[in-house]
């Protein structure tokens, strides 16, 4: 199969799912995203050499830039080697289902766990307009004020309600759906504020 998207950090495949009911079978369509092969042992060198580099480059950048490179290369890692972790993009997707439960302007696509694992990550397929395409959004009878309203009050529950948001909201991670929903996927980069941070 070919892939339908590119990850940062792997593919993205549309597939259907058997879903087994006491009425039958029925399918279920998915969005399958697979690690590329090797991305633990590229992600472990490409930040041995990045940290190499920054010690060499730390002390200009602490008496130039004020800051301490090193430190800001040791977080970049971190939250790399966190996002390669599909099973805690899992628990982050259900965190968000969670949060907008009831909220009938937001979907957050339902993670299939059986069928995910660190290195794969199966999903509720989304179907929908991405989040720039206004024309494309008309086209499809969407509201652009009311589908822009409701992606501003979703951003402001993220930071200043839940405390968690979504790290990477670019037009392909968000969706305007048929019904005007705005839908969020990929959700490996994330991130939390504190509540003495909310208020």
């Amino acid at each position: 199969p070919e892939p339908v998207a590119a990850a940062s950090l792997g593919q993205v495949y549309r597939g259907r799912l058997r879903k087994r009911g006491a009425g039958g079978s029925t399918l279920q369509e998915v969005a399958v995203k697979v690690q590329r092969p090797g991305l633990r042992d590229v992600l472990t060198l490409d930040m041995y050499i990045f940290r190499q580099l920054a010690q060499l480059a730390n002390e200009w950048s602490q008496q130039n830039l004020g800051c301490n490179i090193t430190l800001i290369v040791d977080e970049f890692g971190a939250k790399l080697w966190q996002e390669s972790n599909y099973e805690v993009e899992a628990m982050n997707i259900s965190n968000f289902a969670q949060n907008f439960a009831g909220d009938p302007t937001v979907k957050i696509p339902q993670v299939c766990f059986e069928h995910s694992s660190r290195r794969v990550i199966t999903m509720e397929w989304i179907s929908g307009v991405k989040s720039t395409d206004l024309a494309g959004m008309r086209r499809a009878g969407i509201d652009v004020d009311t589908f822009t309203r409701n992606g501003v009050q979703a951003a402001l529950r993220q930071l200043l309600e839940f405390g968690l948001f979504h790290g990477d909201p670019h037009a392909g991670n968000v969706f305007a759906m048929a019904d005007g929903r705005i839908a969020y996927v990929d959700f490996g980069n994330v991130a939390t504020l504190s509540q003495r941070q909310r208020d």
